[in-house]
């Protein structure tokens, strides 16, 4: 087997298309794109990659393209197909893979580094529909007057996916002059949108279904996948779509309608290469710092973000300053190279952004370490480039700064990451989700009792962890955990065995059927926090009190001038939402179904109330990127 490059896209589509129609359906999300570029309904990307690979007879015998900045999509592969492919991958640098091979390719590109699978999907096909019954409105054609509104609805379909690529109004003016957008209609007024693709090999996609929050749960976007998908069963198609296998809800009405999956394609990445000595390091000093904050308040804070600048100093000063910052910053070798690897590696991160930034004043004299330092100009330039790194999230730089003032060393991290699952708007500012994830949940036995940790998958690699305990240690001892080594107890035995735990119950309801469910109740919350790292007992924690000595200087390693602190502070915000981890809040109204139901089901319940702590958690290498404790909500 061996990889075959194309540079032209219409050759390449004569090529492959004949072997990709073998498998119409399975094939499909590969065919619609190829078609769309070669006949010009989409542009051909820079640096688009076409590849097919062929056996020792130089046949098809499988298919790979990458549309920057999207992942690989990979076909079905023989074996001997994936190790070619995955040597072509490696050489090419890309680390984001896509199909029914991809785990295994990611493995093999990666070789040994953490891998981490993304978003697990559903290929689902509908043969006959079962349209939902009593749905008031109707379908109908987008039309050009409605695409502010579409366009709007397209952009929270992206927010809640976690795709950072935002869609320009001209595709979105684009799909409606071709007909290819559905509205649902109710009174006068959409309700819900659906997308359909060109046919291709008798194949049409349905994507980009999307109602607003506060319209949800009244079956507008079942009626409406209904309708199109009846509308290609009359044109003699065959409507497919993909399903997050993380949404039961979505999973769930499509099936309804009468779709039935056929495979499981997952996006497989090549995780980032956080150091695990860095890693181990901030959630030491994430664990010293939780210990230190007061139980009563709520707080929220990143070591991940003042560690790396502890340790540039650290390397820089002498002295007792050089011993008191060593402590803080842990046993590692070579501190500032690993500051500088672990900068690098966050904002490598999908949906997390890191930066280090350094300015002096004109004239100061530098170390060549240090030389790369812009030159201080004034506060709004400092204020600007904290806006510019948070995306907004935080205004001005935490430090001012005075004719006084020599350098200044500052470091943001901006972290987002939307929901696999989103919730819903339940009642009193409160969150709901149904699912059967029960292993998200467990009931953690800590040093000070027992902790129950809730996991919130993001779509990416950031996850954000609940803790609740009846102890004052809760999020000192949450961080702990993560590295293992606690007995514990996980949801799906909770559940089997009627057990308990800090904010977890078993309940018995009446359904109309009888499988069990996860339902997790927590509420929405934004918290923020101002700290002075040279304040009183905090000076100690980080190791700041010899170097805010002004009295001598102690940075050698930065400027032959002495230099000595003068203020140290950090400014952090958190936001939880329905759709993910700092977003917009929403608001919905619900309706319960009428009628008595038949069954009994037994539900694990979690109740998320004030106090518990979070954590927002680089999945593959469990480094924490802040954490925070909610003693009650405002």
């Amino acid at each position: 087997m061996r990889v075959v490059p194309h540079d032209d896209i219409g050759e390449f589509v004569r090529e492959v298309m004949p072997w990709i129609e073998r498998e119409p359906v399975r094939n499909n999300l590969i065919a619609t794109l190829l078609s769309a570029r070669a006949c010009g309904d989409h542009p051909v990307e820079d640096g688009i990659v076409l590849w097919k690979i062929v056996d020792e007879r130089e046949a098809v015998a499988g298919v790979a393209i990458q549309t920057p900045p999207m992942p690989m999509l990979v076909t079905d592969l023989p074996p001997g197909g994936i190790e070619a492919l995955a040597e072509a991958a490696k050489a090419q640098g890309l680390q984001r893979f896509n199909g029914p091979n991809a785990r295994r390719l990611a493995e093999l590109v990666a070789g040994g580094a953490p891998i981490a699978m993304a978003r697990g999907s559903g290929l689902h096909r509908l043969r006959r529909v079962t349209p939902p019954a009593g749905v008031p409105g109707h379908a109908r054609f987008a039309e050009p007057a409605d695409t502010p509104q579409v366009w709007q609805w397209v952009l929270g379909f992206q927010r809640d996916i976690g795709d950072e690529e935002p869609a320009q109004v001209s595709q979105v003016e684009s799909r409606i002059a071709k007909r290819g957008l559905w509205l649902w209609e109710r009174d006068g007024r959409p309700v819900s949108m659906a997308a359909w693709t060109k046919p291709v090999h008798g194949v049409v996609r349905i994507n980009l279904v999307y109602t607003p929050a506060q319209l949800r749960g009244l079956g507008y976007a079942s009626a409406l996948v209904a309708e199109v998908s009846q509308a290609i069963l009359d044109q003699g198609h065959t409507p497919i779509l993909y399903t997050d296998l993380a949404n039961p809800t979505s999973n769930k009405i499509y099936a309804a309608v009468g779709y039935e999956k056929l495979e499981e394609p997952q996006l497989w990445e090549i995780s980032p290469g956080v150091p695990a000595e860095a890693a181990q390091a901030v959630n030491n000093l994430a664990v010293r710092w939780a210990g230190s904050a007061d139980p009563r308040r709520n707080t929220v804070f990143s070591a991940a973000s003042v560690w790396p600048l502890l340790a540039l100093l650290a390397d820089a000063a002498d002295g007792p300053a050089r011993a008191e910052l060593s402590s803080a910053v842990g046993p590692v070798d070579d501190a500032r190279t690993l500051a500088l690897e672990l900068i690098a590696a966050l904002d490598a991160i999908p949906q997390v952004h890191a930066a280090l930034g350094v300015w002096v004043r004109d004239g100061i004299p530098l170390t060549e370490a240090w030389s790369d330092a812009s030159i201080l100009t004034g506060q709004v330039a400092l204020d600007e480039w904290v806006r510019r790194r948070t995306g907004g999230l935080i205004e001005r730089m935490p430090v001012g700064i005075d004719d006084e003032t020599l350098l200044v060393l500052a470091g943001a991290l901006a972290v987002r990451t939307a929901w696999r699952q989103p919730f819903e708007p339940w009642f009193r500012g409160k969150l709901s989700r149904v699912g059967t994830d029960f292993d998200s949940v467990c009931v953690i036995d800590a040093p000070s009792g027992p902790l129950t940790r809730v996991h919130v998958e993001g779509t990416a690699s950031v996850d954000v962890h609940l803790l609740l305990g009846s102890h004052g240690s809760v999020l000192a001892e949450g961080i702990g955990t993560l590295s293992g080594g606690f007995p514990s107890i996980r949801g799906s035995r909770l559940l089997a065995t009627g057990g308990n735990g800090p904010g977890v119950r078993v309940a018995e309801i009446r359904d109309f059927d009888g499988d069990p469910e996860l339902h997790l109740h927590t509420p929405a919350f934004t918290v923020s926090a101002g700290h002075d790292l040279l304040d009183g007992d905090n000076a100690v924690l980080f190791g700041l009190s010899n170097a805010a000595d002004t009295s001598r200087g102690h940075f050698p390693g930065i400027s032959p001038r002495p230099l000595a602190l003068s203020a140290a502070r950090q400014d952090a915000m958190a936001a939880f939402s329905a759709n993910g981890f700092e977003a917009a809040a929403v608001t919905a109204m619900s309706a319960v179904a009428g009628g008595i139901p038949p069954h009994t089901k037994r539900v694990l319940v979690v109740e998320v109330e004030p106090p518990f702590g979070f954590l927002a958690v680089h999945r593959p290498s469990g480094l924490v990127l802040t954490a925070g404790w909610i003693a009650a909500l405002q």
